[in-house]
């Protein structure tokens, strides 16, 4: 076996040096022809993911469906006979505040209002609900009412309870009492006054003359017997006793209620009568005959006459209907200031 031949170092760095040349030179020629083989493929482009958002379904808003109205309407007018109707030349009341307030939730909130005029007609147009209708106007008139059947303190109102076209009519009155007998009946005339005077020995009507006598506590109406006496205002019986001559007064107490702006609840008495035609606790409107009239119980030797007063329940308490005209204090219960008025048209 030859032996291995020898080189020099040099040699041998020489040799090593040129392979690593080819290597490289092959190396790169391979590198070359793949590239020239297959060629350089561009980077493939990230797709581009475009999205398509469907719009949102928009609701269209609902047309707002407008509050449906109703008409409170009527007329304020001068009552003078108290029965709720405009008769013959009872006035329409001018330049009265009409107000409807909630009756619910907020009793002093103002819904409407509205002011009459000579026309008489007031007209509210307001949604369905529960309202109470106040009227402000000439502080004279104190009381109202709708019908023959019932009055009120102006300040109360009346409960409306609105749930179609509406009319209300209201009568003013200054106090709630009419005469206690129908226009037909035969009056004579004003036999005595109340006594205004409330001194012993000292007497006075409300006009400042001397038609009474001394604590007379009423006014006193000639008239034959059995006249129609009727309720001077709405009210309850209280009381009844059927006459018996000179020594049984029949009569007649209706109790009216709250009455005057002070709280006072009033009665008002029928005496000297002879029938009685109403029982305890029966309700009457203005004008419904009570009794008829007679010449029963202590009648001073007068004529046969009606004695009527109104008040509180003991006669201490009586008043007198009529203002008095002395007195700026005073005020007058009659519908029509000191003019008394028949009931009923």
């Amino acid at each position: 076996m030859s032996q291995p031949q020898k080189i020099g170092r040099r040699r041998f760095l020489k040799h090593i040096g040129a392979g690593a040349v080819a290597v490289g030179a092959s190396a790169a020629g391979g590198y070359g022809y793949y590239q020239y083989y297959y060629g350089r493929q561009p980077p493939k482009p990230t797709p581009t993911i475009t999205q398509t958002v469907s719009p949102t379904p928009t609701t269209p808003s609902p047309t707002p469906t407008p509050t449906k109205l109703y008409s409170l309407e009527g007329r304020l007018f001068f009552d003078y006979n108290g029965n709720g109707m405009q008769d013959g030349e009872e006035p329409a009341v001018a330049n009265a505040k009409v107000l409807l307030k909630d009756n619910v939730k907020n009793i002093d909130k103002v819904i409407a209002e509205t002011t009459t005029d000579s026309s008489v007609y007031y007209k509210l147009d307001v949604p369905n609900g529960n309202y109470r209708l106040f009227v402000e106007t000439d502080k004279k008139f104190r009381h109202m009412c709708r019908s023959a059947e019932e009055f009120r303190l102006v300040k109360y109102g009346y409960d409306i309870e609105l749930n179609e076209p509406k009319e209300v009519n209201i009568g003013m009155m200054e106090g709630i009492f009419t005469l206690p007998y129908p226009r037909k009946a035969k009056i004579l005339r004003t036999l005595y006054y109340f006594d205004v005077d409330k001194r012993n020995y000292y007497t006075r009507d409300w006009k400042g003359g001397n038609e009474t006598y001394d604590q007379h506590p009423g006014t006193d109406y000639s008239m034959p017997i059995s006249e129609d006496i009727v309720a001077a205002a709405p009210g309850r019986v209280n009381y009844t006793m059927e006459g018996q001559g000179e020594k049984v007064e029949g009569m007649v107490l209706i109790w009216h209620g709250e009455v005057d702006p002070f709280g006072n609840s009033f009665y008002s008495l029928y005496g000297h009568i002879s029938k009685v035609y109403r029982y305890i606790g029966e309700a009457v409107k203005r004008g419904d005959k009570i009794a008829e009239s007679g010449y029963t119980g202590p009648t001073r030797g007068e004529e046969p006459h009606l004695h009527w007063s109104i008040g509180g329940r003991y006669e201490s308490s009586w008043i007198d209907p009529y203002r008095d005209v002395s007195n700026p204090e005073s005020i007058s219960y009659w519908t029509v200031d000191n003019k008394p008025q028949y009931p009923g048209a």
